[in-house]
């Protein structure tokens, strides 16, 4: 589920990969994916430039998954786009 997300992430089909992350999230929130997932999600978003649902999303991995390489990234892009 989580590769399906990253094949439309990479093709730029920033709806189409929220869906797929949502999955992830929704059907395997203990996955070790599910830290990736939601922060591509955020990622989408930002794409998207919606950087609204980007804040929550990022903001949300950080609280989810302290301490991962994730929330490390999502701290990073918080800190580029000013939270």
């Amino acid at each position: 589920q989580y590769w399906i997300g990253e094949c439309y992430y990479s093709k730029a089909e920033y709806g189409k990969a929220i869906e797929e992350f949502e999955k992830v999230l929704k059907k395997h929130p203990k996955s070790e994916k599910a830290p990736g997932a939601r922060l591509k999600i955020g990622y989408s978003y930002l794409n998207e430039k919606n950087t609204a649902k980007a804040k929550e999303h990022l903001n949300k991995v950080i609280k989810d998954y302290p301490g991962t390489p994730e929330a490390a990234k999502a701290k990073d892009r918080l800190k580029k786009i000013g939270k």
